[in-house]
């Protein structure tokens, strides 16, 4: 793939852009799927995921800026585990790979 440096400086900056409003929408998706985590952690823990999502978002999309795919992808094997670790039911890498099987049909689909 090559590294097309104002497509990923754009994408890093709207990720960056956003973080506060993505870090929140990412919480309370996960407080959707898991019901339970209100209960389990309550207000403390909100906020604690909310701060936790709004720093992934941000190493994240220093990454997709500067097109290291490498930092991107241990960085999501890595929250993948830390999740899986809290008994949390989704894992990061799921989406990923749902996302990864949704572009490849996609792409078949452009091909016919």
């Amino acid at each position: 793939m090559v590294f097309d440096e104002a497509l990923h400086s754009g994408a890093g900056t709207h990720i960056r852009d956003r973080r506060a409003a993505l870090a929140s929408q990412v919480t309370e998706l996960q407080y959707q799927r898991v019901p339970g985590l209100r209960g389990s952690f309550g207000s403390v823990g909100h906020e604690k995921a909310l701060r936790d999502a709004d720093y992934s978002l941000q190493f994240l999309s220093e990454a997709v800026a500067s097109g290291d795919q490498d930092s991107f992808a241990g960085y999501l094997v890595w929250l993948d585990r830390v999740l899986a670790g809290a008994g949390l039911e989704q894992s990061v890498l799921g989406y990923v790979r749902a996302g990864q099987a949704r572009l490849a049909s996609s792409r078949q689909a452009a091909d016919r």
